[in-house]
Formats: C-alpha cells, sequence, structure tokens
C-alpha cells in the first residue's frame, strides 16, 4: 500500500478523541423534569403530560436516580385526570418512601384530593400523618388547616377545633392561612363549645370531655365468608407483621393478621371473597398501592393468632 493512501496517524488519533467527545447513547441524559416542573406551573398541561411520558419512556435507557423516579411519581399525580390513579402515584411515594422530600408533600395533596371528592375521614387520616409525622416542614401548617376541615367535614368539631388551634401556633409568618386558620377555629369551636356545654353552664366550667371514638372504617370490598384472600406477607416476629398490618390500614385496606394449621408463620391477608375474581381485583389495587400481594384460597382454614 502506497502512502498516500493510508490514513495519517495522527489525524486517526484526532478522530477519536473528537468521537468520544460526541454524546452516545452512553453519555445521553434523561428528559429534565424541571421543564415538566416548568410547563406544569404555567398551566401547559397536555405538553407537560406528553413530556413526562417522554421521560417514563425513556428511563430505564439512563442512570436515573432513585429521587428523581420519586419527583416524577409526584409530578405524574399531580397531572392525573384521574384521582384514583392520583392517589396510587401518591401512595407509592408515601408508602415506598417515607423519607423523601416529597412525602410530607404527598400527603398534604392527597388529603386535599380526598377532602375535595368526599372522603373526610381518609382525608383526615392522611392529614393526621402528615401532622404527627413531619414536624417541622412546611407542608405541615397548611396541612393543619386542611386537617380541620377534614374533621369538621366528617363531624368532629372538637377534633377540628384542635387542628385550627394547633396550626395557628405555628401559622405566625404565615398571616394568610393564619387568617384562614382563624375562620376554622371560630367555626368549629363554636360547635364544639354548643355541643359538649350543658343548658345552663359556662364553656369555661364544663369539665373536659374525651372526644368520641370514631367508628372503624368499612372493610374493603370483603365478603364475611369465603375461601379466598389477598395475601400481603407471612412473618415469623410480631414486629414485622404489625408493621405491614399498620401500613394495610394507614393505606385503607382492611387487613388482619391469621394463622393456619400446620404453620406457625404470622400472615398478612386482606378480605375474605368467594371467587378467585373478587380477590384478584383487590390484589391489583394493592400492587397499585405499593404492596406485594398474591391470592390464597385457604381462608376458611384460618384462625386468630
Amino acid at each position: 500500500m502506497s502512502a498516500v493512501t493510508r490514513p495519517p496517524l495522527i489525524g486517526c488519533l484526532w478522530l477519536g478523541v473528537l468521537l468520544s467527545l460526541l454524546p452516545g447513547p452512553a453519555a445521553a441524559q434523561a428528559p429534565g423534569l424541571d421543564r415538566v416542573d416548568s410547563l406544569l406551573a404555567a398551566g401547559q398541561y397536555d405538553v407537560a403530560r406528553s413530556t413526562l411520558e417522554q421521560w417514563w419512556s425513556a428511563r430505564e435507557a439512563f442512570d436515573v436516580p432513585g429521587s428523581d423516579r420519586v419527583r416524577a411519581m409526584m409530578l405524574r399525580a399531580r397531572l392525573q385526570t384521574d384521582p384514583a390513579a392520583a392517589e396510587t402515584d401518591y401512595l407509592g411515594v408515601i408508602i415506598g418512601h417515607p423519607t423523601s422530600p416529597h412525602a410530607p408533600e404527598a400527603l398534604l395533596r392527597l388529603g386535599q384530593s380526598l377532602l375535595v371528592s368526599g372522603q373526610a375521614a381518609r382525608a383526615a387520616g392522611y392529614l393526621q400523618r402528615l401532622a404527627a409525622d413531619y414536624p417541622g416542614r412546611p407542608q405541615r401548617t397548611l396541612g393543619m388547616l386542611w386537617l380541620a376541615r377534614a374533621q369538621n367535614a366528617a363531624r368532629h368539631p372538637v377534633a377540628a377545633c384542635r387542628a385550627a388551634r394547633e396550626g395557628l401556633a405555628d401559622a405566625g409568618a404565615h398571616p394568610d392561612l393564619a387568617a384562614m386558620l382563624r375562620i376554622e377555629e371560630a367555626a368549629a369551636c363554636a360547635i364544639a363549645s354548643s355541643a359538649r356545654t350543658p343548658p345552663g353552664e359556662t364553656a369555661e366550667q364544663r369539665p373536659e370531655q374525651p372526644e368520641p371514638r370514631r367508628a372503624p372504617a368499612e372493610p374493603i370490598a370483603a365478603a364475611p365468608t369465603g375461601d379466598y384472600a389477598v395475601q400481603s406477607g407471612a412473618f415469623r416476629f410480631r414486629e414485622g407483621a404489625d408493621a405491614l398490618l399498620a401500613r394495610l390500614r394507614n393505606a385503607g385496606f382492611d387487613a388482619r393478621a391469621v394463622v393456619v394449621p400446620r404453620n406457625a408463620l404470622l400472615r398478612i391477608r386482606v378480605g375474605r371473597f368467594t371467587s378467585a375474581a373478587e380477590a384478584a381485583e383487590v390484589m391489583r389495587a394493592m400492587k397499585r398501592a405499593g404492596f406485594d400481594a398474591v391470592v390464597v384460597s385457604d381462608a376458611a382454614q384460618e384462625r386468630s393468632p
């Protein structure tokens, strides 16, 4: 081969350097979530949804931090037109990532959504969790306002009065929020006072009464008897079983702890169903909420632990 037909060595080296600097699949970046945030803030919801869908479709091809996935779940929930789908994403953040900075925001938005849709008792449950688990977070004070509203809608004026006053104690730097809390306080506390003060006795004279205990939530789509149930876990030690039991109940599932013959494991289950198809519907709902779930057919053999 003649010298004029061979590529110069220096030219090949420079070409390799240049090619290494060009963005390839390994160096590509996932679509930015900041762009979705900007579109959402500007009210361009359709474009924001489309951009976020592109992010979800491409995420497996990129090195996406877990924090970005949680942020994307929050954005998807806010852009949902179906409240049930939004609830699934919020629960995914609340249950799956409780230490994330997005968790208190998810609790607040889920509580607001449930209250607007008429589910006051469930709304109050999530807002109470926000107040108890995230002290000092900026969402807590606004959460107390919505908790007062939820308790009032659920016809618990004493709890509503208490929530409004607790919110006021933290609202000093937020005059507009404090004004709204004072409105809730005045309405709820007046009803609570009149309901708990016998005729002829002033509010100052009446003894403090405990708040009436709320009736437990209705079971989720369960028959009183049946061979089928949905199992979410089996444990050798009580601590793990109790933790899962609490998480399921906080998410709105009527969970229970049981044992079955010839096995010492403590099983956490939801529902009793007469058909596997009915149980499968609840299994899918539990999986959407972030829980492991499988249909079992020995529910008739269950015993209390």
